[in-house]
């Protein structure tokens, strides 16, 4: 499973940087061929896309290696109940910090309220489990 997990990241990032770049460039059937016309606003409009779309890729991908680094770190209590607020909290986290990327390269004004909603809500469950944690600190395993 761990090996899967290690592969899948940067094999889904790859195909999403190929796909992606191949729409913003016109190769197959998603649009007009703008390579040949380097001097044409839209393509100068596709290139800055590009750009903004591989720096968010990059990006992505750094958050996805990390999320799985912190939660193959993350200390298993043997309490269930600990183990899972935990493993929440990480992943609660790292929603937040994609829907923060989406705020950062976003420009459509509807996807980024909704990136703006999922951060906020995320924050906001991120913080009512870490009170659950203190205020459950001597639960006890089942």
């Amino acid at each position: 499973m761990k090996r899967m997990l290690r592969i899948w990241a940067p094999l889904k990032l790859f195909i999403a940087t190929l796909l992606l770049s191949s729409v913003a460039f016109g190769h197959g059937s998603h649009g007009p061929d703008l390579t040949e016309h380097k001097n044409n606003p839209e393509y100068k409009k596709a290139l800055a896309h590009r750009e903004d779309l591989i720096k968010l890729s990059s990006e992505m991908h750094a958050q996805s290696m990390k999320m799985a680094s912190d939660l193959q770190l993350l200390p298993k209590t043997g309490y269930i109940e600990r183990d899972f607020a935990q493993l929440l909290i990480q992943q609660h986290q790292a929603a937040a910090e994609m829907a923060e990327l989406g705020l950062k390269y976003g420009k459509n004004s509807e996807l980024r309220g909704i990136a703006e909603k999922i951060s906020e809500q995320r924050r906001s469950d991120i913080q009512k489990l870490k009170e659950w944690l203190r205020d459950h600190r001597n639960i006890s395993p089942r």
